[in-house]
């Protein structure tokens, strides 16, 4: 997850400085972010499990814990293969 963050940030700098200084062939298009878009809109979370009543409450935040990084990381790497996808011109 942290590989996919950071090489997001790196690639959206570049093309916030591509903005500035527009030179060559642009880090994003157009199309490249509407696929980034698509990518993270078709990320679907697994169904909540019904805990039992054995459930202790730590377990129950711990699950949340692990979904809510399970969704980050997701949504991460939909967008960087959204963005980082080779095209053939």
């Amino acid at each position: 997850m942290a590989n996919h963050h950071a090489a997001l940030l790196a690639l959206l700098a570049k093309d916030v400085a591509f903005d500035t200084n527009p030179q060559g062939t642009p880090p994003i298009t157009v199309p490249r972010y509407r696929a980034a878009i698509h990518a993270v809109l078709a990320v679907r979370p697994p169904a909540l499990a019904r805990p039992d009543d054995d459930v202790t409450p730590r377990a129950i935040r711990d699950a949340y814990d692990a979904g809510a990084r399970a969704a980050l990381s997701a949504a991460l790497e939909a967008l960087a293969s959204a963005l980082t996808q080779r095209t053939t011109p």
